[in-house]
Protein backbone atom coordinates (compact mmCIF):
# COMPACT_ATOMS: atom_id res chain seq x y z
CA UNK A 1 0.00 0.00 0.00
CA UNK A 2 1.26 3.04 -0.78
CA UNK A 3 1.52 5.84 1.69
CA UNK A 4 -0.87 9.05 1.14
CA UNK A 5 -1.14 12.42 3.01
CA UNK A 6 -3.98 13.83 3.57
CA UNK A 7 -4.71 17.44 3.48
CA UNK A 8 -7.03 19.08 6.10
CA UNK A 9 -8.40 22.72 5.68
CA UNK A 10 -11.08 24.06 7.97
CA UNK A 11 -12.94 27.61 8.30
CA UNK A 12 -14.44 28.11 11.55
CA UNK A 13 -17.06 30.54 13.04
CA UNK A 14 -15.63 33.79 14.20
CA UNK A 15 -18.49 33.55 17.43
CA UNK A 16 -16.84 29.88 18.18
CA UNK A 17 -13.28 31.32 18.84
CA UNK A 18 -13.84 34.31 20.79
CA UNK A 19 -10.00 35.32 20.54
CA UNK A 20 -9.12 31.88 21.72
CA UNK A 21 -5.96 31.10 23.74
CA UNK A 22 -4.83 27.97 23.05
CA UNK A 23 -3.64 26.19 26.66
CA UNK A 24 -0.32 26.14 28.55
CA UNK A 25 1.58 23.33 27.30
CA UNK A 26 -0.96 22.32 24.48
CA UNK A 27 2.04 22.89 21.76
CA UNK A 28 4.16 20.37 23.82
CA UNK A 29 2.07 17.33 22.84
CA UNK A 30 3.24 17.69 19.39
CA UNK A 31 6.79 16.69 17.95
CA UNK A 32 7.44 20.01 16.36
CA UNK A 33 5.03 23.20 18.22
CA UNK A 34 6.65 25.58 15.45
CA UNK A 35 5.69 23.11 12.37
CA UNK A 36 1.87 22.45 14.06
CA UNK A 37 1.03 26.33 14.52
CA UNK A 38 2.71 27.02 10.88
CA UNK A 39 0.18 24.33 9.63
CA UNK A 40 -2.60 25.60 11.62
CA UNK A 41 -2.33 29.40 10.29
CA UNK A 42 -2.19 28.27 7.00
CA UNK A 43 -5.09 25.30 7.04
CA UNK A 44 -7.81 27.19 9.34
CA UNK A 45 -9.54 30.69 8.47
CA UNK A 46 -11.92 32.43 10.26
CA UNK A 47 -15.30 33.43 8.69
CA UNK A 48 -17.43 36.12 10.58
CA UNK A 49 -20.51 33.81 9.73
CA UNK A 50 -20.93 30.28 7.93
CA UNK A 51 -24.17 29.12 6.95
CA UNK A 52 -23.30 25.61 5.95
CA UNK A 53 -21.44 22.37 6.87
CA UNK A 54 -19.63 20.34 4.59
CA UNK A 55 -17.28 17.88 3.91
CA UNK A 56 -15.62 17.14 1.04
CA UNK A 57 -12.89 14.38 -0.38
CA UNK A 58 -12.01 12.83 -3.73
CA UNK A 59 -14.49 9.64 -3.05
CA UNK A 60 -17.57 11.90 -2.35
CA UNK A 61 -19.08 15.56 -0.97
CA UNK A 62 -21.73 16.21 1.87
CA UNK A 63 -23.39 19.42 2.37
CA UNK A 64 -25.58 20.93 5.53
CA UNK A 65 -27.28 23.85 5.28
CA UNK A 66 -28.46 26.18 7.94
CA UNK A 67 -32.38 26.53 8.87
CA UNK A 68 -33.10 29.61 11.39
CA UNK A 69 -30.11 30.51 11.91
CA UNK A 70 -28.11 27.12 12.96
CA UNK A 71 -26.41 24.17 10.91
CA UNK A 72 -29.70 21.60 10.30
CA UNK A 73 -27.66 18.43 10.07
CA UNK A 74 -31.23 16.26 9.53
CA UNK A 75 -31.23 16.91 5.98
CA UNK A 76 -27.79 16.84 3.55
CA UNK A 77 -27.06 16.86 -0.45
CA UNK A 78 -24.63 13.93 -0.43
CA UNK A 79 -22.77 12.29 -3.28
CA UNK A 80 -20.21 10.89 -4.90
CA UNK A 81 -20.51 11.95 -8.66
CA UNK A 82 -17.26 14.23 -9.70
CA UNK A 83 -19.24 17.17 -10.74
CA UNK A 84 -21.15 17.14 -7.28
CA UNK A 85 -17.62 16.92 -5.81
CA UNK A 86 -15.83 19.47 -7.83
CA UNK A 87 -18.70 22.19 -7.33
CA UNK A 88 -18.48 21.39 -3.75
CA UNK A 89 -14.76 22.11 -3.99
CA UNK A 90 -15.49 25.30 -5.62
CA UNK A 91 -17.77 26.43 -3.06
CA UNK A 92 -15.01 25.78 -0.31
CA UNK A 93 -12.48 27.35 -2.06
CA UNK A 94 -15.30 30.73 -2.29
CA UNK A 95 -15.89 30.62 1.24
CA UNK A 96 -11.60 30.37 2.19
CA UNK A 97 -11.19 32.86 -0.09
CA UNK A 98 -13.58 35.52 2.03
CA UNK A 99 -11.61 33.32 5.09
CA UNK A 100 -9.73 35.77 7.50
CA UNK A 101 -5.93 34.64 8.33
CA UNK A 102 -5.95 32.58 11.79
CA UNK A 103 -3.15 34.27 13.37
CA UNK A 104 -4.80 37.08 15.12
CA UNK A 105 -6.61 34.53 17.70
CA UNK A 106 -3.65 32.82 18.57
CA UNK A 107 -1.69 35.18 20.78
CA UNK A 108 0.21 33.73 23.79
CA UNK A 109 0.90 30.28 22.24
CA UNK A 110 2.65 31.52 19.31
CA UNK A 111 4.64 34.02 21.32
CA UNK A 112 6.07 31.29 23.01
CA UNK A 113 7.24 29.08 20.52
CA UNK A 114 8.31 31.81 17.10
Amino acid sequence: MRAQSIKIRALVNKNLLKSYNIPDGWSKLFKDPKIFFREMLENIRILDEIEISLIVSDKGAILFLSKDGEIDYSQCLIDNHEVFINWIKELFEWYWIKGKSLRHFIRKEMQVNQ
